[in-house]
């Protein structure tokens, strides 16, 4: 995302210290350098995507991508959490549910998604983004 983004001239993109971690299907940056820096700067909107969602909340397939004091970093320096999930990843559960539905304060998937989680997002005043029909 940071590739595509830093090639945008409306956009100003900022990539922190830490160590890098690939995997076959993500990347992400993680340690003390990282939340270090993470700390010292205010995120508009942090954009997360999930391997699964269910009622317990949003998990991840890689223990490393959740680690409980990133995300509270996370939540803590950004003023908007969005979570991208596409309807394949609901009410099923990855390898760490790390966070609750309410972490989320935005939602961005396709329009496939189980009528009760669009409820409970309602009433939760999450913002679900879905495409226009």
């Amino acid at each position: 995302a940071a590739q595509i983004l830093a090639k945008s001239h409306e956009a100003q993109v900022l990539v922190t210290g830490g160590n890098l971690v690939c995997g076959p299907e993500y990347m992400f940056l993680r340690g003390d350098w990282f939340l270090r820096s993470m700390g010292e700067i205010v995120v508009e909107q942090a954009f997360l995507s999930v391997s699964g969602v269910d009622f317990d909340g949003y998990s991840w397939g890689n223990a490393l991508e959740c680690e409980t004091q990133m995300m509270d970093t996370i939540r803590r320096v950004s003023k908007e959490i969005v979570v991208l999930a596409d309807s394949t990843k609901f009410n099923k559960r990855s390898f760490l549910c790390a966070e609750t539905l309410d972490f989320a304060d935005v939602v961005i998937s396709n329009s496939d998604i189980p009528q009760e989680y669009v409820e409970y997002f309602e009433k939760h005043n999450i913002k679900l983004l879905l495409p226009s029909k």
